[in-house]
């Protein structure tokens, strides 16, 4: 079913060059509806447990929303072992990307609190020692 759906999006995404050749604005539009589309009926394909499970592995690699590529490569060589292909795995971790678009707020660490104190202190030493010399 999931070489189905590769098929598809290729033959489709082919279609779309052809027709959208002079303008990159409405190709580029196009082929991200048919991303999203593929995407959307890759994960309600039958083998949607093992799809949504390694959503879930994709999710878990996350740093807040950014995957590193050390963990992006090693996401891909899991979906082979999972026998997913590798077009599918880069779609299922596109679809996660595009979830986790939103910006994450993180607290300040009591660390960093302490960090910015002694950077604004030094900075303000420097200033009015700058301002002592002057006058």
């Amino acid at each position: 079913m999931a070489v189905a759906i590769r098929d598809d999006y290729r033959r489709r995404a082919r279609r779309l060059r052809a027709i959208y050749s002079n303008d990159p604005l409405r190709l580029h539009r196009a082929l991200r509806q048919l991303a999203s589309t593929q995407t959307q009926s890759l994960i309600k394909t039958p083998d949607k447990t093992v799809a949504q499970q390694f959503a879930d592995c994709v999710r878990d690699s996350m740093d807040g929303p950014i995957l590193r590529y050390s963990m992006r490569r090693q996401l891909l060589r899991e979906a082979d072992a999972r026998r997913i292909g590798r077009f599918e795995a880069n779609l299922i971790i596109a679809a996660v990307q595009h979830q986790a678009d939103r910006i994450v707020i993180r607290p300040i660490s009591r660390r960093s609190k302490s960090a910015w104190v002694c950077f604004t202190v030094l900075q303000t030493a420097i200033v009015l020692l700058a301002w002592l010399a002057i006058t």
